[in-house]
């Protein structure tokens, strides 16, 4: 696995898995050789190898969002109030008491089995409004492997910090 390393003008370190290898980026005023630096990099290429089956060779668009959202309404058979796609800055989805459903634009950034998951766990919370045992039924039926997909989502979002991510 090739290893890529760049020091940048940016605040927070940043590891990024891509198909060709992994990149990692630290501030401009940090050496490769700081403990903290060194310790980042551990972690980040032990968790890498252990989700190393993460592609991210297509990018997905808005369009390929509501495409994913519209196959799994009807699946579901559920109707939100309303879908929208928005910046979040701390989270990959919500939706409200009122039904209306919110997808970061960041999903864009994710593999789409990522964005799948996070798209289904979001519609599921209008038949289901928490996550309790029957929202984790649910979740088992639509998707048997939601545990890893959630996984592999909380590796993403501690390791590929979105916003310094330009898109693809």
């Amino acid at each position: 696995m090739k290893i890529k390393f760049e020091r940048q003008k940016i605040k927070k370190r940043v590891l990024k898995i891509e198909d060709e290898g992994i990149e990692v980026s630290i501030p401009d005023y940090h050496s490769k050789n700081d403990k903290g630096v060194k310790g980042f990099n551990k972690e980040g290429l032990e968790k890498a190898g252990k989700h190393g089956d993460l592609k991210f060779s297509q990018s997905l668009t808005r369009s390929d969002l509501l495409e994913i959202s519209n196959m799994w309404l009807k699946k579901l058979k559920v109707k939100p109030k309303r879908i929208q796609i928005r910046k979040m800055k701390n989270k990959w989805s919500s939706c409200s008491s009122k039904g209306n459903v919110t997808f970061s634009s960041e999903l864009i950034l994710l593999p789409r089995q990522i964005a799948e998951y996070v798209i289904v766990h979001e519609l599921l919370h209008l038949i289901v409004p928490n996550h309790g045992k029957t929202f984790k039924v649910l979740l088992s039926t639509y998707l048997p492997n939601w545990g890893e997909l959630h996984s592999k989502l909380n590796f993403l979002s501690r390791n590929r910090l979105a916003e310094k991510i330009p898109p693809k």
